[in-house]
């Protein structure tokens, strides 16, 4: 059974870039040139993550770190700055149950009756966010270290 892991260690952080890293890969080779996810997987270094601010998560199964989320809130929403999913499990769930676990803490810990979630998605997370009742906006070039990368703005206002 897949658990949300709300406590990151130091430790997890190389396994953190190793899923990173095969997600990007697998799930964004056909939507992003080899440049762009070279950049992206760069942000997920043990050093940088390190530095990340926010709550980090993971969803693991039998040890083993299947999924890693990122997220950021303020008085009332919420950041998501990143949700990858081991590309082994891609579509058994792994992504929903962190996805939901980010919603529940939405709800439980910012106060407010109706917080919003949101996030700047790989192109090719559109579908996943729109399944799961994210609206979406039109697609924008994001500056990532000089690198142009194309995102899709994604957003939810979670109802009681």
């Amino acid at each position: 059974m897949t658990r949300v892991i709300w406590r990151v260690h130091k430790q997890d952080f190389n396994l953190i870039e190793d899923l990173v890293r095969s997600a990007l890969a697998a799930g964004s080779r056909d939507v992003y040139p080899q440049k762009v996810l070279e950049k992206l997987a760069g942000l997920y270094s043990p050093r940088l993550l390190a530095q990340r601010p926010g709550h980090m998560i993971v969803a693991e199964e039998d040890s083993l770190i299947l999924g890693y989320a990122r997220f950021e809130t303020d008085h009332d929403s919420l950041y998501l700055a990143s949700l990858y999913v081991d590309p082994a499990v891609s579509g058994s769930g792994v992504g929903s149950t962190l996805l939901a676990g980010v919603e529940g803490f939405a709800k439980q810990k910012l106060g407010v009756p109706a917080p919003r979630v949101y996030a700047s998605a790989l192109l090719n997370a559109a579908p996943f966010y729109r399944a799961k009742g994210y609206t979406t906006s039109r697609a924008f070039v994001s500056d990532v270290d000089g690198v142009p990368v194309p995102l899709i703005p994604v957003e939810k206002t979670l109802l009681s």
